[in-house]
C-alpha cells in the first residue's frame, strides 16, 4: 500500500516541473569585422536555453523580457563599442540542450543538429544606433518568425533616454 501511494505521488506533476527556467549557454560569440562597409564592426551573440516556455503565455514572455533587461543592464557592451549589435538567442531546453551545454560549433553535429535553427524559440536584437531593435518568436516548427516590439523593453530604453 505504501509503495502504491508513493508511486502515485511520484508520478504526479509537481508545480516546479512547469516553472519557466533560463540558462546561459557559454561561451558567447563575438565577431569583429575588419572591413565592415555598412555592416556592424562588432557583433555579439549570447545564447540561452529556456525550459517550459509557452509562446502563448504573456506572463512567460514578460518573464523573459525581465530576464533580458536584467542581463543586459549588467553589461556595457553597447556602451563600450561603436557600430555594434548584440543578440540574445534562446533555444528550447531539451533534446540535448541543458543548463550544462556549451554553445559551440565545433562539429557538424553541433552546427546542424544540437543547435539547429529549428530549436530556437526567441531572439532579442539590440544595436548601438537604436538600442532595442526587435524581438522575434519562432512559430510552429520554427518555420515562421513573428516579430514584435516588447513594451517593457521599449519603455526601459525610453526611460533611460536612449
Amino acid at each position: 500500500m505504501i509503495l502504491l501511494i508513493s508511486t502515485l505521488y511520484s508520478c504526479k506533476s509537481h508545480p516546479d516541473d512547469k516553472l519557466l527556467e533560463i540558462y546561459h549557454l557559454i561561451p558567447d560569440e563575438i565577431i569583429e569585422q575588419k572591413e565592415n562597409g555598412d555592416w556592424y564592426s562588432k557583433e555579439r551573440n549570447d545564447f540561452f536555453a529556456v525550459r517550459n516556455f509557452d509562446l502563448n503565455n504573456e506572463e512567460h514572455k514578460m518573464k523573459v523580457d525581465s530576464f533580458v533587461l536584467d542581463y543586459i543592464s549588467k553589461d556595457d557592451f553597447l556602451v563600450k563599442n561603436e557600430n555594434a549589435s548584440w543578440s540574445l538567442v534562446f533555444f528550447n531546453y531539451g533534446d540535448g540542450i541543458t543548463e550544462h551545454t556549451k554553445h559551440e560549433f565545433d562539429s557538424d553535429y553541433t552546427i546542424h543538429d544540437l543547435f539547429a535553427f529549428n530549436k530556437r524559440l526567441i531572439y532579442y536584437s539590440f544595436d548601438t544606433k537604436d538600442y532595442y531593435k526587435i524581438t522575434g518568436y519562432y512559430l510552429k516548427d520554427r518555420d515562421t518568425i513573428t516579430q514584435e516590439r516588447r513594451k517593457m523593453i521599449e519603455e526601459h530604453f525610453k526611460n533611460a533616454g536612449k
